[in-house]
C-alpha cells in the first residue's frame, strides 16, 4: 500500500518506531496529533492497489493497522477458519456407537467402490479403533462386502475362513501373518466384530490381504494344488522351486529358507507361472472350480512378486495394487475397504505408491482417506535393535498440516478435502506442500518423520485425532516381521 500525500511520510515514519516500541495505540495517537484528526488522517491513509509482489517504494503503515487477507481478527487464518467450519466432528473413535455423527461420510464415499483408509503410524490404538469403526460403517450403512489389509494375501485369506465360517482361532490366526503391527487388540476386536457380523445376518464381509512380502504360504499353496492335479509336474515344481519345505520372507527375515538370493530364481518361478496359466483350461476341464485354479495361480504370482521386488525389478506398491486388482476382478461388483500406511493408500508423494496404481486403474471409484494426529504416543520398533516399544511426540510444529488441523480445536473429526475448489487461498494452501507425520514399523528418536504433501492432490479426505495413544498388543512380539 501507499500514502496518497507526501506530507504524512515524517510523521508516518515516527509512528512505525512508535508501534515497534509501544503498539498501535501510540501510532494512532501519534498520527491523530500530526494530522489535525483522525477523519483527515484516514482520508489520506486510504489504500491504493499494488501489482502483485511489487514492494511499496515507501514504508506503508496499512499493513500494521489492518489484518491481512489470509487473517482474521481473531488471528485465525483463512485455512484455519475453513477447517472449523467444515469439520466433521465424530462423536468416538469406538465401534458400536451408531452412525450419526458420520452420516455425512456417505457423501465423501459417494458410489466408490474402494475406500483406502491410511495411517500415520503402524502403532496407534485410536487409529485403529477408528478404521474399526469405518469398516462398521461402510459395511452396514454402504454396502462394502471385503476388507483387505497390508497383509500376505493367503495368510490372511485363512482369516477368512474364520470370520464367514467361525473356523480356526482367531488370535493363532493373526498372529500367522507374522506382523506385530496388526497382533493387536484392537485388530483382533475388529476381526471378531466381523465374525458376529456375518453371524448376524445384518451382512457379508470377508477378510482378505493383499500383500507379498513372505513367499512361504503361497509356495506351499501351489505344491499341493499341483500335486493334486498336475502331479507330474510336482517334481519339476520341487527342482525349480530349489525347496519342498519350510520357505522364508526375503523381505522381512523369518523361519525357513527359501532361495530368494539366486537370481535364477525368479526366471524359474516365472516358467512355473506360465505353465500354469497355459494349463488352466486343462484344470477346469478335470473339474477344478475356477476359483480354486485362480487362486493357486494367484499364490504362484505372489511368490513371483516377492523375488521381483527383491531383485528390484517391480515396486511392493505396483505389486500391491495389482493384488487388490484381483481381489476385485474375482469378486464381481464388490466394494472393498483397504487397510494400510499413509504412505501406500497417498497419491501424488515421493515415489509411485499402491494409491496412485490405483488411482489410474479406478480414478474416482477410490476414495482416500489418510490419518493425521497432532501428538502423542505409539509402538514401533527402535531403530538399533531396541526392539518393541512405546514411542511419545509432541505437538507437530506450526505451519505443518498437521498442526493447522490441530488449530481447529476439535478432537476428533473428518475433513472433506474434495470439498475444497476455486483459487482462493483455502485451495491454494491445500495444493502447496506441507509438512506431516509418516511413521512406519521402525522409529528413531533423533529423526523427526515429517515429509512434505500435497494434501488435496495426496488424499481425498482426512480422518484426523489430536492425541493419540500407543496400540496395545495382544501379547510379547519379537517383532522379527514388519512391514514399512
Amino acid at each position: 500500500m501507499q500514502l496518497r500525500s507526501d506530507r504524512f511520510l515524517a510523521p508516518i515514519c515516527f509512528a512505525y518506531v512508535a508501534y515497534r516500541v509501544s503498539g498501535v495505540a501510540l501510532v494512532v495517537l501519534i498520527l491523530a496529533l500530526f494530522a489535525g484528526s483522525i477523519p483527515e488522517l484516514m482520508a489520506f491513509a486510504r489504500p491504493v492497489s499494488v501489482p502483485q509482489h511489487k514492494a511499496p517504494s515507501r514504508p506503508s503503515v496499512a499493513p500494521l493497522l489492518w489484518s491481512t487477507q489470509a487473517q482474521s481478527t481473531t488471528g485465525e487464518t483463512e485455512v484455519e477458519q475453513w477447517i472449523k467450519t467444515n469439520a466433521i466432528r465424530l462423536s468416538t473413535v469406538q465401534a458400536g456407537n451408531g452412525f450419526a455423527d458420520m452420516e455425512p461420510l456417505t457423501k465423501i464415499v459417494g458410489s466408490a467402490r474402494i475406500v483406502a483408509l491410511g495411517e500415520a503410524t503402524h502403532g496407534t490404538h485410536e487409529f485403529f479403533q477408528l478404521k474399526h469403526r469405518m469398516l462398521e460403517f461402510l459395511a452396514t450403512r454402504m454396502g462394502f462386502t471385503i476388507f483387505s489389509i497390508e497383509a500376505n494375501i493367503p495368510e490372511a485369506y485363512r482369516l477368512n475362513d474364520y470370520v464367514l465360517n467361525g473356523k480356526g482361532d482367531p488370535a493363532q490366526l493373526l498372529k500367522g501373518m507374522y506382523f506385530w503391527t496388526w497382533d493387536t487388540k484392537e485388530v483382533l476386536d475388529m476381526i471378531l466384530w466381523m465374525r458376529e457380523f456375518n453371524r448376524s445376518g445384518k451382512g457379508r464381509i470377508e477378510f482378505t490381504g493383499f500383500d507379498m512380502q513372505t513367499p512361504t504360504v503361497a509356495a506351499r499353496v501351489v505344491s499341493g494344488f499341483v500335486n493334486k492335479n498336475d502331479h507330474d509336474y510336482l517334481s519339476v515344481i520341487q527342482k525349480k522351486s530349489g525347496s519342498t519345505g519350510p520357505t522364508t520372507s526375503p523381505l522381512t527375515g523369518g523361519d525357513g529358507s527359501f532361495p530368494v538370493e539366486d537370481v535364477a530364481s525368479k526366471t524359474r518361478w516365472r516358467e512355473i507361472v506360465d505353465h500354469m496359466m497355459s494349463s488352466r483350461h486343462i484344470y477346469l476341464a478335470k473339474g477344478v472350480s475356477v476359483m480354486d485354479v485362480d487362486w493357486a495361480i494367484q499364490n504362484a504370482e505372489i511368490v513371483l512378486q516377492c523375488l521381483g521386488v527383491k531383485s528390484g525389478e517391480t515396486t511392493r506398491d505396483q505389486a500391491m495394487a495389482e493384488n487388490v486388482k484381483w481381489i476385485l476382478d474375482h469378486s464381481s461388483g464388490a466394494k472393498i475397504v483397504l487397510w494400510a500406511h499413509n504412505g501406500h493408500v497417498g497419491t501424488q508423494m515421493a515415489g509411485y505408491t499402491m494409491g496412485d496404481v490405483l488411482r489410474t486403474m479406478y480414478g474416482d471409484q477410490m476414495v482416500v482417506f489418510g490419518l493425521a494426529f497432532n501428538e502423542g504416543s505409539f509402538q514401533a520398533i527402535g531403530q538399533g535393535g531396541e526392539g518393541l516399544r512405546n514411542f511419545t511426540v509432541a505437538a507437530a510444529p506450526p505451519g505443518s498440516f498437521d498442526a493447522t488441523l490441530a488449530a481447529s480445536g476439535i478432537p476428533m473429526f473428518a475433513l472433506n478435502l474434495k470439498h475444497v475448489s476455486g483459487d482462493g487461498p483455502v485451495s491454494l494452501w491445500m495444493n502447496e506442500p506441507h509438512k506431516t507425520r509418516s511413521i512406519g514399523a521402525v522409529y528413531s528418536e533423533a529423526r523427526d518423520y515429517f515429509i512434505d504433501i500435497l494434501p488435496q492432490a495426496t488424499f481425498d479426505a482426512i480422518l484426523f485425532v489430536e492425541r493419540i495413544t500407543a496400540a496395545l498388543p495382544n501379547s510379547p512380539s519379537s517383532a522379527k516381521h514388519s512391514c514399512q
